[in-house]
């Protein structure tokens, strides 16, 4: 009886065997499109974070080009400023020397009556 229970065991033990063998190519196929499911799944989070990503440094991008923007205006309107501080600085020069020369004949005309 012995025999006859690991014989019959073992024959279904080879039915089991046959039947997988027989049914492997189809098995093999579903496990690569289960396999390729999850491969799709996998790819398509990787690009929706990609998108994620790309829209996030085209914010940081115009941010940035927006900030440039800024710094141009204020450059622009420093230098108007520094122009005028050194027309300013040329026009107090020459008011200085005027000035100076103004002085030297006004001295030359008190020292001049001081004598007569």
């Amino acid at each position: 009886m012995k025999n006859s229970f690991r014989n019959i065991f073992k024959k279904k033990k080879n039915i089991d065997i046959d039947i997988e063998m027989k049914y492997l190519p189809e098995l093999k196929i579903l496990q690569k499109i289960k396999i390729d499911k999850t491969t799709e799944q996998i790819i398509r989070e990787e690009i929706k974070e990609r998108e994620k990503k790309m829209e996030e440094l085209h914010k940081d991008m115009v941010l940035l080009n927006s900030t440039y923007l800024m710094l141009s205006k204020l450059v622009d309107v420093q230098q108007e400023n520094i122009d005028m501080i050194i027309k300013n600085v040329d026009d107090v020069h020459h008011n200085t020397e005027k000035g100076t020369e103004d002085l030297k004949v006004a001295y030359r005309i008190i020292k001049k009556h001081w004598y007569y």
